[in-house]
C-alpha cells in the first residue's frame, strides 16, 4: 500500500496503538480515526471510512458538533474521575 506523506500516521512513525489496527478492521485502507489522549493512554473514539467528509457540514454545523462532542466528553471526563474518587 502507497502512502502519502501528508496522509498522516503510519504503522510505527506515530500513530497512536491501535489506531492502525481499527483502519484494517473496518476494511479500508485510509481511515480517519479519532482518539482521545487522557491520564489513562489513548483511547479510542471512532473510525471514519471517509475521512475529512466532516468538512462538507458548513463551518456553522462543525462549530456546533464539535462543541456538542468537546461537552460530553468533559461531562463524561468528571463523571469518570468522580467515580474513581469515591
Amino acid at each position: 500500500m502507497g502512502h502519502h506523506p501528508s496522509a498522516g500516521p503510519t504503522p510505527g512513525n506515530g500513530a497512536p496503538p491501535g489506531a492502525w489496527d481499527a483502519t484494517e478492521v473496518t476494511g479500508t485502507s485510509i481511515s480517519g480515526v479519532d482518539v482521545l489522549c487522557t491520564p489513562q493512554g489513548y483511547r479510542l473514539l471512532e473510525v471514519n471510512k471517509v475521512p475529512g467528509g466532516f468538512f462538507l457540514l458548513g463551518e456553522d454545523a462543525q462549530r456546533a458538533a464539535m462543541t456538542a462532542m468537546y461537552e460530553l466528553a468533559v461531562q463524561t471526563a468528571e463523571k469518570t474521575a468522580g467515580a474513581l474518587v469515591h
